[in-house]
Formats: C-alpha cells, sequence, structure tokens
C-alpha cells in the first residue's frame, strides 16, 4: 500500500499523505459527532444553529483573505500558523467545552482553517506533475474517508462511557495529535517553487493591497467565459456536499433503515474510495482529466437519482445507490480539484483558489437553513436538489476543454496600481 501511496510522488506530497492519518483518525470522528456533543452538553438546538452559522461566516471572511496571506507567508508557514489556530487550538477548546461561549469561540477559531484549505491544497501538489496530482487529492480524500470506519467504533464506546467523556477524550487526544502532525509536517515540507515567487512579488506587499490584488485577479478572470465551466463546476459539487445534512435522518425516518445497517455506510464508502484509488487511478493516468472528471459527475448524478427511488425498508437498493455515490464523489472531487490547480498559473494561482473557495463559502452560508426548509417542505426535495447539482455540475463539465491548459492570459496586476485603483 505504501509503495502503491507514494510511487513517483514529490517529498512535498509524499509527506502530506503520510501525515494526513493524523488528522483524519480524530478529525473524522469529531465533525462527524460535533452536533450531537454539543447536545449533550445541553446547547439547544438554536445555540447550535448560531455556532454554526457563526463559524460559516467567520470562515468566509477568512477565505477572502486565504489568497493574500498563504502568497506573502508561504504555502508552508501558512499552514503551519493556521492549522495550528485553526485545529489544534480548538480541539483542546472542545476538549473542555461546558457551555455556548466556549463552543462559539472554538468554532471561530476553528474558521481560521478555511486559509488551510487553500495553502495545503497548494503545498501537497503545486510541485506535483499534472497526471500525478489526482493521486495525491484522492490519497488524502481516501484517508479522510478511511477514518469513517472509527464512527461506529465512537458510537460504541459512546454507549458504554456516555457520549461526553468519550468525545472529550477523543478531542484532547485529537488535539494533541495534530500539534505533531503540523508542526511534524512543517520540518518535512519545503516551500513551492511558486511559493516561493509569490513571496517574493509580495513580501514588500501591505496585507490590504494583496487581497485588493487577489480580487481583481479574481475579477478579471471571472470576466473570461471559458472560466465560467470551472466556476459553476465548483459551486456545484461543493454545494451539493453542504445542504446533504439531513440524509441519516431521512434513512432512519422515512425509509426505516436500523441504526445498524446505516452505521455501515461510512465503511461502504471507505471500500468504495479504495478500490477506485487501488484499481481505477492506476487506468486512468494518462487519460483526460476533464473527461474522467465528466464520467465522475455522471456516476455521482447517477448515484443521487437512484438513491431517491429507494423503497421503505430498501437496502439493497440503498447499498447499490451508496456505491455509486461514493465512487462518483471520491473520483469528482480528486479531479475536480486537479483541473482548477491546472488551470490556473502559477503566479495567480493561491489568489485565483482562494477567490473561488471564498465565493462557495459565501453562497454556503445559509445553506444549513435552506437544506431544513427544504426537508420540511418535502424530505425527497432535499435530494431532489442535490442531483440537479450534480446534474448541473456534469453539464459544466461538459461545457470545459478536454485538455486544461495554465489561464495565464490574465493582466499582470501590480500592487502599487491595484492600491491606486482600489
Amino acid at each position: 500500500m505504501r509503495s502503491i501511496l507514494l510511487k513517483d510522488l514529490p517529498p512535498n506530497a509524499r509527506y502530506c499523505v503520510l501525515l494526513e492519518p493524523l488528522w483524519a483518525l480524530t478529525g473524522t470522528v469529531v465533525l462527524y459527532y460535533a452536533t450531537l456533543y454539543m447536545k449533550s452538553v445541553g446547547l439547544s438546538n438554536l445555540s447550535i444553529g448560531v455556532i454554526l452559522s457563526a463559524n460559516l461566516y467567520a470562515a468566509f471572511l477568512f477565505q477572502i483573505i486565504a489568497g493574500a496571506v498563504t502568497d506573502r507567508l508561504g504555502r508552508r508557514t501558512t499552514s503551519l500558523v493556521f492549522d495550528l489556530i485553526g485545529w489544534a487550538l480548538p480541539m483542546a477548546l472542545w476538549a473542555i467545552a461546558t457551555n455556548f461561549w466556549i463552543f462559539l469561540i472554538a468554532a471561530l477559531f476553528n474558521a481560521c482553517a478555511s486559509i488551510v484549505n487553500t495553502s495545503f491544497n497548494l503545498l501537497a501538489t503545486e510541485d506535483t506533475p499534472e497526471e500525478g496530482q489526482p493521486r495525491v487529492f484522492a490519497a488524502i480524500k481516501l484517508i479522510a474517508m478511511g477514518a469513517g470506519l472509527l464512527t461506529p467504533i465512537a458510537g460504541a464506546l459512546m454507549g458504554q462511557y456516555g457520549v461526553v467523556s468519550t468525545l472529550r477524550v477523543i478531542y484532547g487526544v485529537g488535539a494533541v495529535m495534530m500539534f505533531v502532525l503540523f508542526v511534524w509536517r512543517h520540518r518535512l515540507v519545503h516551500e513551492t517553487v511558486a511559493g516561493k515567487a509569490a513571496m517574493k512579488r509580495r513580501g514588500s506587499t501591505g496585507m490590504a493591497r494583496s487581497v485588493a490584488t487577489n480580487l481583481r485577479l479574481f475579477w478579471q478572470l471571472s470576466r473570461q467565459r471559458r472560466m465560467w465551466p470551472l466556476v459553476g463546476l465548483y459551486i456545484a459539487t461543493s454545494l451539493a456536499v453542504t445542504i446533504n445534512v439531513f440524509q441519516v435522518v431521512y434513512l432512519a425516518d422515512n425509509l426505516g433503515i436500523g441504526a445498524d445497517t446505516i452505521s455501515w455506510i461510512p465503511a461502504l464508502t471507505a471500500a468504495v474510495a479504495l478500490v477506485c484509488f487501488l484499481l481505477l487511478l492506476p487506468r486512468l493516468r494518462g487519460r483526460s482529466v476533464v473527461n474522467t472528471a465528466r464520467t465522475a459527475l455522471a456516476l455521482s448524478a447517477a448515484g443521487w437519482l437512484l438513491f431517491l427511488l429507494v423503497p421503505r425498508h430498501g437496502v439493497f437498493l440503498l447499498m447499490l445507490s451508496s456505491t455509486l455515490i461514493a465512487a462518483g464523489v471520491f473520483l469528482t472531487e480528486s479531479y475536480r480539484d486537479t483541473i482548477i490547480v491546472g488551470t490556473l498559473d502559477d503566479r495567480n494561482r493561491a489568489a485565483m483558489f482562494s477567490a473561488l473557495q471564498s465565493v462557495t463559502a459565501m453562497m454556503a452560508i445559509p445553506s444549513g437553513y435552506v437544506a431544513a426548509l427544504l426537508y420540511d417542505t418535502q424530505p425527497r426535495l432535499l435530494f431532489v436538489v442535490i442531483f440537479l447539482l450534480y446534474t448541473v455540475g456534469a453539464i459544466f463539465a461538459w461545457m470545459l476543454r478536454p485538455a486544461s491548459a495554465p489561464c495565464d492570459d490574465v493582466d499582470p496586476i501590480t500592487p502599487e496600481a491595484t492600491w491606486s485603483e482600489a
């Protein structure tokens, strides 16, 4: 397994993949049970909603400056600083949280991690040849999904020792593991070639100027019609994941699926992702990244369409649809991010990636409320919307050019020019 994961990968990608389990082992579990933990401590549904909304709003604000921070500090340092602030610190706070205010403070610190969405992706893949980037994204996603196998174990421990006591230990252990991960990774990786160039270019530029520069770059690039499908693809697929917050409730309440059966879905998802990584990705090397993304999106849409047809107690059809969804989403996100990194040129990549994620984060802010509204109106309606989002994403993918080329025809913008116009 190790040789398959690491074969031909440059040092940054190799170390990022190797150390990712130190985040996933506890991070995946606590994210899955976060709402239950807050509820068990004594927070009301309204308080939990306020905390989640505050986290989304703060994450959006941090995402706006992510590109400027990543270019100014470098991919390596940005990942260290904001992973420590956005994950290690809030994990420690969550471990001792007893009231609304501690949970809120932890959520606001955690929002800083949105900056790492830009810096870490670039740190892990920027020095990797394009044909190897899908393996990097896929390996990292596979590790996170594989850690989902631990959620039933955590559930069993909570049944024996209680929800709060069990999760406090997991949060505490996670804080230590993540601290070790971030410091260790920082010592092993090096700044990317594009990152060094960006640091020289932005090193003497103020933060306000850098943010203004990034917004100007995004505005220029978004005016290019050939970029619209890429933006639409990213937003549609990201929102499809964000609004899928009531699936477990739907399975239990509307389809009558037992808790034991539901607990096997994360395990099935992890198994499918592993099969895709070991068997499909090697066969797809050298093929068009865009064409593969098109197929993956069609598979995702087909899986959700089949999910809509699952009858009450229809376990077989549920598992079949879950298999298609797991394979489709795993491949979609792996190749979608590869297209984005490969399309944006070295000089503007951090700014553009950050701006794209900022737009997506802004649109995702009301997603929890919208999902609840759709589900309350008609439970199946929520999943119809998810199916439509993947269908729209597939349409956008068909509008992309088969061969991705760096979008380097954006006019160079000096910080001084941007400042004078801002």
